[in-house]
């Protein structure tokens, strides 16, 4: 017959339960804000960039990184078979953890399963960034090999985690905004040879 011990934590959360109460309706409300400051981010986008018409933010979900993708309706097959740039391991739990997997950002093309493009059209993408890109942002960039599909082209945010959380918290959030705008602008000039892929 199973037995229903609670454990050491678990015990001293129950004798002080009112107070955990209130701990865990504040970790609310710090997501809800959160994700509404990565929402300023598509929203920043959207005006720079009306054509992207397809912008998802979850930032707080636990059944993902915590992710904020953008694209068009137009660079996607079906839901699960699309093009985007997306920022990725943004979810709280992976920001404030020194160990946690570094936020990074890329053109994602789909799965070898469900592929939102040819091979061909991928290293159409992969073999234009080096006239899209500078010098510099090129350097930064990690490639992948196209047969494999995901992310083909990326890199981690070159900010250290401690000064992305240090954005977040200064004043409205302005600065993290305008920082993740920053990177998502660079992916941004890989607009118009999507569009040509997709056309």
């Amino acid at each position: 017959m199973p037995t229903n011990k609670f454990n050491e934590a678990e015990n001293y959360l129950l004798a002080n339960w009112q107070q955990a109460c209130r701990v865990e309706k504040s970790l609310k409300e710090i997501r809800s804000k959160y994700a509404a400051i990565c929402e300023r981010v598509c929203e920043a986008l959207a005006e720079e960039h009306p054509t992207l018409d397809l912008r998802r933010v979850r930032a707080t979900q636990f059944w993902c990184d915590g992710f904020i993708e953008i694209g068009r309706k137009e660079w996607q097959l079906s839901e699960n078979c699309k093009a985007c740039i997306d920022i990725v391991n943004l979810r709280l739990e992976l920001l404030l953890d020194d160990n946690g997997e570094h936020p990074f950002i890329g053109i994602w093309v789909g799965t070898s399963k469900k592929p939102a493009m040819d091979v061909k059209k991928v290293k159409r993408l992969l073999s234009s960034a080096n006239k899209i890109l500078t010098m510099d942002e090129l350097a930064m960039c990690e490639t992948e090999d196209p047969s494999g599909y995901e992310y083909v082209l990326w890199y981690e945010l070159p900010e250290k985690r401690a000064d992305l959380v240090a954005m977040l918290l200064e004043g409205d959030g302005q600065r993290f905004v305008d920082c993740l705008v920053a990177h998502f602008e660079v992916f941004a000039k890989f607009i118009p040879i999507l569009n040509e892929i997709f056309s």
